[in-house]
């Protein structure tokens, strides 16, 4: 019983260490869709501006 409890104690600890790993690597492509949504936004309001000025 007591290998038992401590494969599923490894088993768990793996598997949460994998799942921050997958959050960690979720968070920078979120962070890279960020900047691309804002550099976007910043050359349409740029383009606009140009528009308007011309």
């Amino acid at each position: 019983m007591t290998c038992d409890i401590k494969g599923q104690e490894k088993t768990i600890k793996n598997t949460l260490t994998e799942m921050n790993l997958d959050a960690k690597s979720d968070n920078r492509l979120e962070d890279v869709r960020v900047i691309f949504i804002i550099f976007s936004f910043k050359m349409l309001y740029f383009r606009h501006v140009k528009n308007l000025a011309f």
